[in-house]
């Protein structure tokens, strides 16, 4: 962990726990000490057993206080109030506060409140003891004792308050948290939704069109039949691939959709126009500019986008129509530019209708870029992708 972090993140439970272990050794030493010390200036044996019997249970639960903050807060408070009846000249709210700060942070806020009224409870019976004072002992007059009690209790309070403050910011960075994770998820769910609607949508309009035509063709021309029959394979086999590495990449706990492999991009489009070409649906392909490396991120957008838009057209595109795929490299980044020159079946395209449209619009969004999708002015349909050099999620 970062060395600036603070010591609370840097210190794990067992850390803390040693820490505990040691304060409450040390309270234990002092308690005794003072329990032996009475018994060499005062007299009162019993009381010196009594509080020597007593100080192990005012001081060693404190060692467990972060397992069971409750039962360790009520067995030192019960102690340290015994102490101060008994004439232990010492501060008997250090354990009780100690104790009440972990009930304070971890117990819900009816124990919490409850805890502060019972340590406040203690300090005016502390306040009505003779020789109840703050650190050794101030006197034992009713004056001073009243002043031990209203400082005891206005520490116990600025205790309580700082630990309730705990509580309240550890509730608000968890709740933070969660926020973003049901974000992320959301996220994530979204991104394999278009991830999935890209690769289904185009393999089964393929499929779907060259079953058609092989269905019609396969009485009077079988060659024909055959070759949409191999289109059909061809489609389903890559379709299954690219399924079956997605589903790979999300059985991982820290899955990245863009990580995984193979990953399609630009170098894959060749790919895939001769997929739809050889389904019936001619396709050129054409590169503008100098090429250069691109981000894996926006090469698979690009990927998606020319895929959802050739699948638009073998869905939509009345025959005959032929299709033209530009890739534009300039200065300000780069271009894909799908056009066709068919007329719409129906009048889904116009309306924007379908998931496929905002897919390729929220891919585009995210890397920062432009997209336009319409009707051309003689006819046809055309989809327009522009992403900047330097594309990045926003």
């Amino acid at each position: 962990m970062a060395s600036g972090a603070p010591l609370s993140s840097r210190l794990g439970l067992r850390q803390w726990m040693a820490i505990d272990a040691a304060v409450s050794v040390a309270m234990l030493t002092v308690l005794v000490g003072i329990a032996v010390s009475r018994h060499f200036h005062q007299s009162g044996g019993e009381r010196t057993l009594a509080l020597l019997l007593l100080a192990p249970f005012a001081s060693l639960p404190l060692a467990v206080r972060r397992r069971w903050p409750v039962p360790v807060f009520l067995i030192v408070l019960a102690a340290s109030v015994a102490c101060t009846v008994l004439g232990a000249r010492v501060s008997t709210v250090t354990g009780p506060a100690y104790a009440l700060y972990t009930v304070a942070v971890q117990a819900d806020r009816t124990w919490s409140l409850l805890a502060l009224a019972a340590v406040e409870a203690a300090a005016l019976v502390n306040g009505t003891e003779a020789g109840a004072g703050v650190n050794v002992a101030l006197a034992t007059t009713g004056k001073g004792n009243t002043v031990n009690a209203a400082f005891t209790a206005l520490v116990n309070l600025t205790v309580w308050i700082a630990a309730d403050s705990m509580r309240r910011r550890r509730a608000y960075s968890a709740s933070l948290r969660e926020r973003s994770l049901r974000e992320a998820l959301s996220g994530q769910r979204l991104q394999i939704a278009r991830e999935l609607h890209d690769i289904v949508a185009h393999a089964m309009s393929v499929v779907a069109v060259q079953a058609g035509v092989g269905s019609h063709l396969i009485a009077t021309r079988p060659d024909e039949a055959a070759k949409s029959l191999r289109a059909i394979e061809t489609t389903a086999r890559a379709a299954l691939s690219e399924t079956r590495s997605l589903l790979s990449v999300i059985r991982d706990d820290d899955y990245d959709l863009a990580s995984r492999s193979p990953v399609p991009g630009l170098d894959n489009l060749h790919v895939l126009v001769q997929r739809v070409t050889d389904a019936g649906q001619p396709v050129t392909l054409r590169v503008e500019g100098r090429p250069r490396p691109l981000p894996q991120s926006l090469e698979l957008s690009l990927y998606r986008v020319v895929q959802e838009a050739l699948t638009n057209v073998v869905k939509h595109a009345a025959p005959p129509a032929t299709a033209t795929v530009v890739i534009r490299y300039d200065d300000q980044g780069v271009v894909v530019e799908v056009t066709d020159d068919g007329h719409a079946s129906g009048n889904k395209r116009s309306r924007g209708g379908g998931h496929g449209l905002a897919g390729m619009q929220e891919r585009v969004s995210l890397l920062g870029g432009e997209l336009s999708a319409g009707p051309r002015a003689g006819g046809g349909y055309q989809v327009l992708a522009r992403l900047p050099a330097q594309a990045g999620a926003r």
